[in-house]
């Protein structure tokens, strides 16, 4: 017999808080795994990293105080060599019938262990068993070369899975050492299907430095060029790649602006928004969802203010094509200031926040202490109605855009969109299709499906062209192209080995400051220039070394 609170799963009437996990639909369950728990034991409180996964199911009706006795509880994680880890993120495979997790930090600032790609294959019945994923081909070499980070921005189409930047430090991966702390620029790119992992350039496009702590990402299918998707991010902050001890150097990103990447032409581009937009944050959540009509929803809740650092109860949609963001009226006492939490769609059309913390009660550990008022942490929010409640409805009718949502487009509202660009317009507006359509669908926009592999005819987007990849993908002849794949071989092997000695340097020399450029330089600046986006806007940073509350992976485009 084993003790159901070590295992992670607290009786409801003890659970505190559940934190830094992640959590994934798969095969008619939510499956919750990783972080840490907290739950009342006697005069105190105890706190533990979760050597489980909790499986919730999905195909039947439950109310957030009776759920527990649906909870399945699978072990054994130890027994597979899986390592425990905050802020990880969780890819569901192809098949839809496992997922990938990938990166996190060492739990209470512990040693990091060795980096792996691990797999948990599910079983239909909310259990399933772990497996280690060999790299294949040279993906030894990519696993070899990316430092794990921590605190990304994370998301997946039906074949890839996508981290964005995060933070490096001695918790998330053994080439960092002591206090430093490097702000990873680049993209991490995994196919689950073929196991191929890939360094993808964020710059130019992604700010100043392409580096992302604390936002967020969400794929959008049937956008983009041939309708094969483009991945949002928005929210957190940027920072140059080292970050110094002591120093909050992060500049917060408002959401007047969101980024989008082009997943067929590998471009970034950035587009303006309108509407009621949130205050800046960060360490909030997303969910996303079709319309029946040719929108795309975007739903984020909680976050840390970047203002007041209060913890935001907040509920908003951010409508494509529109650009637009509504801000969710809720009833008083109705939803709970949250952050450090996970989010999922549950059934058709509801989102299941678990966990988080509440930031009126400062610090770590403290916050991981304060009662959860939600019971064992769960909420469930009704995308339609746009409304809290502690029941989940398996039987739910299919999702509608929210009334404020359908009206805004009724009215005309998507003629009022200011395009950043003829090229970003063209990702989301279909201008063969404005003559010919005779719909009540908004007849502008390429319309969302849910396959990203789309059998569209609409030509590639025109747009700014990385120029390492133009370069490599246009103009470079045969005997060039050779010898850049000899260049990049040696590259990849002393790549990560330069960047730890590059941020060595940087600490060592500050007579030497070296301005960032572009990809291939460490930005040794102690401040951050005044013409970053946004302005200067605080944001949370390390107390006892305290998580800054992100994702995790080894990542990319570290200078070579």
């Amino acid at each position: 017999m084993y003790d159901l609170k070590a295992e992670g799963l607290p009786p409801t009437e003890k659970f505190s808080r559940r934190v830094f996990h992640s959590a994934v639909v798969v095969g008619g369950y939510v499956y919750i795994d990783g972080g840490e728990v907290s739950w009342l034991e006697g005069s105190g409180f105890v706190l533990i990293p979760v050597n489980s996964t909790i499986s919730i199911p999905l195909n039947i009706s439950w109310s957030t105080s009776s759920v527990q006795q649906y909870f399945g509880l699978i072990l054994g994680r130890t027994a597979a060599g899986v390592p425990v880890l905050d802020n990880q993120c969780a890819w569901v495979d192809p098949s839809g019938k496992a997922f990938t997790i990938w990166g996190g930090i060492a739990t209470h600032q512990g040693e990091p262990p060795p980096s792996h790609i691990w797999r948990f294959s599910v079983d239909g019945k909310g259990g399933g068993s772990w497996t280690k994923q060999e790299p294949k081909g040279s993906t030894m070499i990519e696993l070899g070369k990316n430092v794990r980070s921590t605190h990304a921005a994370w998301t997946q189409d039906k074949e890839k899975g996508y981290w964005i930047g995060g933070y490096a430090d001695s918790s998330t991966d053994t080439s960092v050492s002591g206090e430093t702390t490097l702000a990873l620029p680049g993209m991490v790119e995994y196919n689950m299907s073929t196991g191929e992992l890939r360094n993808k350039s964020t710059l130019p496009g992604l700010g100043l430095y392409g580096t992302t702590i604390n936002g967020a990402a969400q794929f959008v299918p049937g956008f983009g060029s041939k309708k094969e998707g483009v991945i949002l991010l928005m929210g957190g902050a940027e920072s140059p790649i080292v970050l110094p001890v002591g120093v909050n150097s992060l500049i917060g990103r408002d959401f007047n602006s969101v980024y989008l990447y082009d997943t067929l032409t590998e471009k970034w581009f950035n587009q303006t928004t309108k509407g009621e937009r949130p205050p800046a944050r960060q360490k909030f959540c997303l969910v996303g969802v079709k319309g029946r009509n040719g929108t795309y929803e975007i739903f984020m809740y909680g976050g840390l203010s970047q203002q007041n650092w209060a913890a935001s109860e907040d509920v908003y949609v951010l409508s494509l094509p529109g650009f637009v963001f509504f801000k969710a009226s809720l009833p008083s006492g109705t939803s709970t200031p949250r952050l450090d939490h996970a989010c999922g769609l549950a059934g058709k059309r509801q989102m299941l926040s678990i966990g988080g913390t509440d930031a009126s009660n400062p610090g770590m550990p403290n916050r991981l202490f304060e009662p959860d008022p939600w019971k064992n942490g769960l909420g469930i929010f009704d995308l339609t109605k746009m409304r809290w409640t502690d029941k989940y409805d398996a039987d739910a009718e299919e999702y509608e855009s929210p009334d404020v949502v359908k009206q805004w487009y009724d009215q005309g509202g998507l003629e009022s969109v200011a395009w950043s660009s003829a090229d970003v317009k063209s990702l989301f507006i279909d201008e063969s299709r404005l003559k010919s359509s005779d719909s009540d669908s908004i007849p502008s926009t390429a319309q969302p499906t849910d396959s990203p592999k789309s059998s569209s005819s609409q030509p590639p987007v025109p747009g700014r062209a990385n120029a390492s990849s133009a370069i490599i993908g246009g103009t470079v002849g045969g005997v060039v192209f050779l010898l850049l794949l000899g260049g990049l071989a040696w590259m990849l092997m002393v790549r990560k080995r330069k960047v730890v000695k590059a941020a060595k340097d940087c600490e060592e020399d500050e007579k030497n400051k070296v301005r960032y450029s572009g990809p291939q330089q460490l930005e040794c600046n102690r401040y951050m220039p005044p013409e970053m986006d946004g302005g200067f806007i605080g944001v949370e940073v390390p107390g006892f070394r305290e998580r800054m509350e992100l994702s995790a992976d080894r990542n990319a485009e570290l200078p070579g």
